[in-house]
């Protein structure tokens, strides 16, 4: 790991809790020192990669076009998204790709736990967990409660 004040942090962060934003804080007010690099991660999990216009602003821009365009446009997005970004983490667990850039970037790793029920967690797993039993790199987590 680099010398203080020329770390590396890895932030993975995701769009479905607050979460993100308690440890992306965290991380700025109580790790960063000036001269450290600050990456953050967002690991779009499969089946949710069509996700990316709600929310963007993007529905302002594609209003003042016809049905049929707004269509061709989310099409050659989407074509565009799975040739560059999707096909290179297929059959890929989440925590797999956190752990992997970690090692590439030699960066610590600061993320939330997100309480699950048991039967979720079994069939879905955890990030969090996977990477505290797989990643080399060092990892902080922050406990983040609904």
């Amino acid at each position: 790991m680099a010398s203080k004040g020329n770390r590396k942090l890895l932030v993975p962060v995701d769009e479905t809790s607050d979460g993100s934003v308690k440890v992306f804080d965290f991380a700025l007010d109580q790790i960063y020192k000036k001269g450290d690099k600050v990456h953050l991660l967002h690991c779009i999990p499969p089946g949710q990669h069509f996700m990316f216009l709600s929310g963007m602003g993007m529905e302002d821009v594609l209003m003042d076009y016809d049905d049929k365009t707004k269509a061709e446009m989310e099409k050659e997005a989407r074509e565009m998204l799975n040739s560059k970004f999707v096909s290179k983490f297929e059959d890929r667990k989440v925590g797999d790709i956190i752990c992997k850039r970690a090692k590439d970037l030699d960066a610590m790793v600061v993320m939330g736990k997100h309480p699950k029920g048991k039967v979720e967690e079994f069939f879905s797993g955890s990030s969090t967990n996977y990477c505290v039993k797989h990643c080399k790199q060092p990892v902080l987590i922050l406990h983040c409660e609904h």
